[in-house]
């Protein structure tokens, strides 16, 4: 979900037959993925995705974090 106000997005990872780990190996592959999804479908062209440091959590094998397009 993108929140103008702030201009960041927040966003949720979840695995579709399992739940995702809570180590921070796992953190760090997540947000790979999620700052990799951001690129993709959100930034403009030349911007890149990047989690806000200190958003990612982890609850219930899902991961929620603030990312934005710089």
């Amino acid at each position: 979900r993108f929140q103008a106000s702030a201009n960041v997005y927040q966003m949720q990872v979840s695995g579709k037959n399992r739940p995702l780990g809570g180590t921070s190996g796992d953190r760090q592959v997540v947000e790979q993925v999620a700052s990799s999804a951001l690129r993709h479908f959100a930034c403009p062209t030349g911007q890149r995705g990047h989690i806000v440091p200190g958003t990612a959590r982890h609850g219930g094998g899902t991961w929620s974090m603030t990312a934005r397009c710089a």
